[in-house]
Order: structure tokens, then sequence, then C-alpha cells
């Protein structure tokens, strides 16, 4: 096969100090020893660098030298259908590489530098599809008898990926998919019929809303098709009548990353349970479960090294990419000083919805110009293994007889396929609704862990309970946060043995990053001077699928801080 070389226009590169590879030329981290069943080779006209593990592309330029299959959608059986999905999988797969008895893609390189065409024909029109052989996205598309490529993204803002292409003025995420489209995957049939109107729509049409509606089905039918056995099958089985989505299905779409990683780390652990919350809308309670319903597994950049090449379990990071919401700050709050807040926001990933603030209007919360929102979520850290949202729906309750403004009604939006994505690196995006503004501070980590802090009572002054007051926090290289804090009029009681109530005690850490915890902890007497119970600090270095406990003593008792890895 070919090498996957990548030509850097962007360094000064010469003889005298050639890199891996060819002189002048590297072969592409994480390629060096692919044994994929795509070939390819690629330009790269200028490249900016940014991040160790996930550099930012200006613009890629393709040669025309790249793998094609072709699928006769009409007429079309839906044996046609199956056997050309199932041919997709076995040449994208990174050969030789498997887990649990599927299919292993090659690791996934960003900016992206591979891809395949794909070319849907139907008897009037045809359109060629460029689609990533390391995580089957679909980049963008021209009219089989044109050259301008339409490519996914907005202009001025996000990169070219495709030589000489024009944005589409939205990207491929669902989220953009179906606002742009004003339809959702739910109300989207799938079928040939569907197929072959999308394939005639995409080759002739300049209108948006069609445009985002035929790639709603091309992508379900193609790309999610080839990642998931579930949904080919339910496409396949229903490929003359038309299927419309369901809850699993959706959900599979939405959970890829995150199915996949949780099978390549089970790798690692073989005696463990899938990690995947249960209940979940996949269906997906084991690892049976996940092994039936998918087609292929996606895999993450990492350094190959001199590790075996044929097993997955030695290919993937330890950790997996994860979420922090840093903090929210109101900036305003219908000009009042202070405003009653309440209102909702959560957050949706490849799992599930959950709250990272859910305030009722009769327990509003006084907030100024300035101040940051106080956050009781998530219970779980939000995954970036796929795409995921922020809804903020915050309202101010006023007090007469008008109706409670609308403060923050906005929404953050990530699309893990997006080339221009900022990992390892806090990012601020402003806020806004009708009445107010803020802004809020995330950041995506690119290899983490999560960490559940727990601090146990050990001796609280030879007390039970004790009266406990003081502070809990942590801090990390992204997060700073306080766990417990109550002043010695706000004491509570805490029995031997028993936890202390902690906000927000479960967050994201990276793999080569130290949790610090922070304990000051005294026993309120009010007969007498107060006791000191804990004062100090340990530190945790990220375990994953282990846990580690460290005490901390005081003049009059001790506590154990546990942290459990995941």
């Amino acid at each position: 096969m070919k090498f996957h070389i990548l030509t850097l226009a962007a360094l000064s590169l010469t003889a005298a100090s050639p890199l891996p590879g060819e002189p002048g030329n590297i072969v592409p981290q994480g390629l060096e020893y692919s044994d994929s069943n795509i070939d390819h080779s690629l330009n790269v006209k200028e490249l900016k660098f940014g991040l160790p593990s996930f550099r930012q592309p200006e613009q890629l330029e393709r040669r025309d030298d790249i793998p094609v299959e072709e699928l006769k959608v009409d007429p079309s059986t839906k044996e046609v259908y199956k056997n050309f999905i199932e041919r997709i999988r076995r040449r994208v797969q990174d050969s030789g590489v498997s887990s649990h008895g599927r299919p292993v893609l090659p690791p996934q390189q960003m900016p992206p530098t591979s891809w395949f065409d794909i070319v849907l024909r139907t008897q009037s029109q045809a359109v060629r599809l460029r689609i990533r052989s390391d995580n089957l996205y679909l980049d963008g598309y021209r009219a089989e008898d044109s050259d301008q490529w339409l490519e996914f993204g907005v202009a001025n803002v996000d990169p070219h990926l495709i030589d000489g292409s024009t944005h589409l003025g939205f990207d491929g995420g669902y989220t953009s998919l179906q606002t742009n489209a004003a339809r959702r995957r739910s109300e989207t049939t799938l079928g040939q019929q569907q197929l072959t109107t999308a394939v005639n729509q995409l080759a002739t049409t300049a209108d948006r809303r069609e445009r985002a509606r035929s790639l709603l089905v091309v992508i379900q039918m193609i790309c999610e098709a080839i990642r998931f056995t579930h949904i080919s099958d339910t496409i396949t089985n229903n490929y003359s009548a038309g299927v419309t989505p369901d809850e699993r299905f959706t959900a599979l779409e939405n959970g890829w990353g995150d199915v996949s990683t949780a099978l390549l780390r089970h790798d690692q652990n073989p005696e463990g349970q899938i990690q995947l919350p249960r209940p979940n809308a996949m269906g997906i309670n084991s690892v049976t479960d996940a092994v039936a319903v998918i087609g292929v597994l996606l895999r993450y950049s990492i350094d190959g090294g001199s590790r075996p090449r044929r097993q997955a379990q030695a290919l993937i990071p330890s950790g997996r990419p994860l979420v922090e919401i840093l903090w929210l700050e109101i900036d305003n709050i219908d000009k009042e000083d202070p405003g009653d807040l309440y209102g909702t926001i959560t957050a949706t990933d490849g799992l599930s919805s959950q709250y990272l603030y859910n305030v009722d209007r009769a327990d509003d919360q006084s907030v100024s110009p300035g101040d940051r929102v106080a956050l009781t979520g998530p219970s779980r850290t939000i995954s970036a293994a796929g795409s995921f949202v922020i809804d903020f729906n915050l309202v101010d309750k006023d007090s007469d007889v008008s109706n409670d403004d609308e403060i923050i009604k906005d929404q953050l939006s990530w699309n893990v396929y997006n080339a221009s994505n900022q990992y390892d690196v806090p990012i601020p995006k402003p806020i806004s609704g009708a009445y107010g503004q803020g802004k809020v501070d995330y950041v995506v980590m690119s290899n983490a862990a999560e960490a559940l802090v727990e601090v146990v009572m050990v001796n609280g002054d030879n007390e039970d309970p004790a009266n406990v007051f003081g502070t809990v926090r942590v801090h990390s290289k992204f997060v700073q946060r306080q766990l417990f804090q109550k002043a010695d009029n706000e004491h509570i009681e805490i029995g031997q043995g028993k936890k202390i109530p902690l906000s927000r005690a479960v967050m994201a850490v990276p793999m080569d990053d130290t949790l610090e915890v922070h304990v000051d902890l005294t026993d309120h007497d009010p007969e007498s001077f107060n006791d000191n119970i804990a004062t100090g600090s340990v530190s945790f270095k990220p375990q994953v699928l282990r846990s580690a406990s460290l005490p901390i003593p005081g003049q009059n008792g001790n506590v154990e801080v546990r942290v459990a890895w995941s």
C-alpha cells in the first residue's frame, strides 16, 4: 500500500535535519505503522501548529488519487445497500486491529489527514461525498458533473479542508443540521426513495434548507450505517418503505464515541463492567449489548511508539475526552443590582442530559452584575467523546405585576469533528438573552479522567456527631472549586464514618495533572473553644478505574479523603 505522506510547507525542513519518513516529508503520527485498507496522500499548503495533540489547519489541499466507492441508489435493493455498507466497513478498518471481534478505525488525526470518496448515483444525478477515513465524518460533497466542492463550515471562520471548496454556511453536527433543515432526525424518513431524492437535491439545489434536509438523510444512511450494525440493519429492513429514527437510533448516533471508548477501555479491564451509565437510551447495559449494535469502533489519536500494533487496548489513551464548565458569570441581569435569578442549565452529551443548574422560581438566588452563578452539577463529567451542547435558560424574577424577564437563553454547541476545535485550553464564550448578558468559561480536555471526591469523618474531636464547619476545596490545572463551605454559625452535624456533604464533587482532571484536595474543618463547641478536626492538603494522580485514599489529621481529630477515578 502507499505510505500516507504529509508535506509540511509551513515548516523549514532541510535535508540536513529530515523528520522520520522521507527527506523533507513526515509520516503523520499514528499512521507510521498503519495497515488501513484505504490508501491516500495529501499535501498541506499551510498548517498552523497549536496544541501538541490537536493542530489547527488553515487549508489542506487534496489530490484526486484517493479511493472511490460507488453505490447506484436508483434502482437498488436492500441487499445491494447492505452489501455496500459492509464493504465500506471492511475497507476503512485498521487491518488486523479489532476489539471484541469488531473492526477498529485508524487513530484519529487532527487536522484530518485521510479521506475516501463515495459516489451516490441515481438515474439522473450523482454526487460525490468526501468522508474522513479515521472517523467517517462527511466533510463535503459535489455534484459529479461539477468541480465545485461544498464543504461544511462558515466562511471566514472555519478552515477549508477541501481545496477550492465553498462553505455551506453551517457545520455538519446534528445541532446545526437540524436547525438549518428546520427538521429533526426523528422527523426524517430514511429509505431508498429518500436517499434518491437527497442525491438529486444535493446535485442541483442551492437552497440551504433543502441541502440540510438532504444531508440529514445521506449522513444517517451512509456514515451512521457504517458505524452501527443496528442502524444499517434497521434501514435495510425498511429500505423500500422507509423508517423514521426512534430514540434508540438517534441515541446511538450521539453515543458512538462513548460506546467505542467503553469497549476499548474494557479491553484494558476485561473483568469489569462496561463503563457506560445504566440505564441509557442506547439500550446498552453490557459489553454484549454494545458489541451487538456497533459496526466499527472509533479510536483517538495517540503516539503509537513501539507498542504492539495488533492490540487495540495498547493503542488508546488511558483517559478520555471530558468537559469542564469552569464558571458562569452574569454581567447584566435586567439592569438590576441585585436581580433574582432562577432557571436551568442542561448539558447533553452522547450519553444523556443532566442539570448543571436547576433552580425553581420560588428558590430564586440573589445575583449582582459580576457575580458567578453557583452551579450544582453535573452528577457525572460531560463526555467529549462525541458532540455535546449546553443549554442556558436563566430568568430574572420580577416582584411586581410585570412578567419575569429572560436573562440568558443561549446554547454552547460543540461539534467533535470540527477541525478548528481547541483542546486543553480554557475557552470563554459570551452568552445572552433578551434582557441580560453573561459569559461562560469551559475547557475540553483531550485526555482526562473523572474524579469523584469524598471526605469521610474519622474522628471529630471525639464527638459523634461533631458540629462541623470550615472548607473543603480542590485544585487542579483547570479546576479550582469550593466543595464545602460553612461558617461557624452554619455548622452541621457529621457522625463518625459519615461523609461531608460536598457540592460539585465530580470533576475532570487531565491524565498528566494532579488533583489537590485542601481541608480545613473545625468542631463547633458552644461551651468552650472550637476544636480543629483536620487541616492540610493531599494530592492524587489520575489512575483510571482505581481508587485512592489519604488521611488528613488535625489537633483534635482527622478525616479521610477518597478519590475514585473513572
